[in-house]
């Protein structure tokens, strides 16, 4: 077949000619068939020109591929439409996080920034309280009673050795007598008082003093043996 009258043919077939030899023409053509309408024409003769000398068979199991290769681009199409959207929910809720994290990332630095500073103030009135002390003698109520219920006890002790008198027993064993040193103790002793506090009952291994009277600067004890 002759190309050309092949393409004179198609040339019959379409509602307006390729080639317009008059510019009348050409305008005639561009207002009766916009471009977007030749070219869908055009699009469809290609088409035809494709499927000629096909069955129906033939053409049919080609539209079917067509069909579900378009069907299979769809489904792609809006697997990727959902993936870009979940993407951007994700990006936004990621922002979303950033955002609420620098918040926070603010808020710490200042917390910082005031822990920091309470814990000079700290520093300086610990130094403070630590020169103060310092420049003071120490005292305590407690270790001044302390010290002197001590001395007071010290004394007591002290005078019980002194009044209690010695005696030298000889006790029977067998048919012989062992000499043993044997301590009197006395009724009563009595002390200076020499600090603001006084032990009410003192115990020794032997006896137990007992606080009865204080006057005049004096103390005294009563003695009894355990």
């Amino acid at each position: 077949m002759d190309h050309n009258s092949e393409s004179i043919e198609e040339d019959k077939l379409l509602p307006f000619h390729r080639d317009s030899t008059t510019e009348s023409g050409k305008a005639e053509s561009t207002s009766e068939f916009p471009e977007e309408l030749k070219k869908s024409y055009a699009n469809l003769m290609t088409i035809e020109d494709e499927y000629e000398g096909l069955t129906s068979t033939e053409a049919s199991t080609d539209v079917q591929q067509c069909h579900e290769l378009l069907a299979n681009q769809e489904q792609q199409i809006q697997q990727l439409v959902r993936k870009i959207n979940q993407e951007k929910s994700k990006r936004e809720r990621l922002k979303g996080e950033l955002e609420e994290a620098e918040v926070c990332q603010s808020m710490a630095q200042s917390y910082e920034a005031a822990i920091t500073g309470w814990r000079e103030m700290i520093q300086v009135f610990e130094s403070f309280h630590q020169s103060t002390i310092h420049s003071h003698e120490p005292f305590s109520l407690a270790e001044q009673t302390w010290e002197d219920l001590k001395h007071a006890e010290q004394q007591a002790l002290t005078e019980l050795e002194n009044e209690t008198r010695w005696e030298v027993i000889h006790t029977p064993y067998g048919s012989t007598t062992v000499p043993k040193q044997e301590g009197l103790l006395p009724d009563e002793i009595t002390i200076e008082i020499r600090g603001d506090y006084l032990p009410v009952s003192i115990r020794t291994e032997t006896a137990r003093l007992a606080l009865t009277q204080c006057q005049q600067g004096t103390a005294t004890y009563a003695v009894s043996c355990l």
